[in-house]
C-alpha cells in the first residue's frame, strides 16, 4: 500500500546547508565530524538535485549519522527538464501516429 504523497509528491520544508562543489556532487558535513574515516554516497531518484529533498536529507542525515555525505548529480541538474522534453516528444507522436504522418506506399 502506498500513500497519496508516492504519486504527488512533496518538497521537504527548509534550505539546504551543505554546499554544491562544482557541477558534480552535492557536499554535506556534520558540525561535529566524529567518523572522519566514513562518508555516505546518497542517491538521487529521477528529479535529481533540482529538487531540495535529496539535499535536505542529505544534511540530516551527515548531522546524524557523523559523517560525510555526498550527492553526485549525474542529471547535471537537468534530467527533470529533459524527461519533460521526452514526454513532450512521446505525447505528441501518440498523438500523430506515424501511419498518418508518412505516405504509405
Amino acid at each position: 500500500m502506498s500513500c497519496e504523497n508516492c504519486y504527488k509528491g512533496f518538497v521537504l520544508p527548509g534550505e539546504p546547508k551543505g554546499t554544491m562543489v562544482g557541477p558534480d556532487y552535492f557536499a554535506a558535513a556534520p558540525n561535529d565530524a566524529t567518523q572522519r574515516s566514513k562518508a555516505i554516497v546518497l542517491l538521487t531518484d529521477i528529479f535529481g538535485l533540482a529538487l531540495s529533498n535529496p539535499r535536505m536529507v542529505a544534511d540530516h542525515l551527515a548531522e546524524h549519522a557523523g559523517v560525510d555525505v555526498w550527492v553526485p548529480d549525474y542529471f547535471k541538474g537537468e534530467f527533470l527538464q529533459r524527461i519533460f522534453s521526452l514526454w513532450r516528444l512521446l505525447v505528441n507522436i501518440e498523438a500523430h501516429p506515424l501511419q498518418e504522418s508518412l505516405p504509405c506506399s
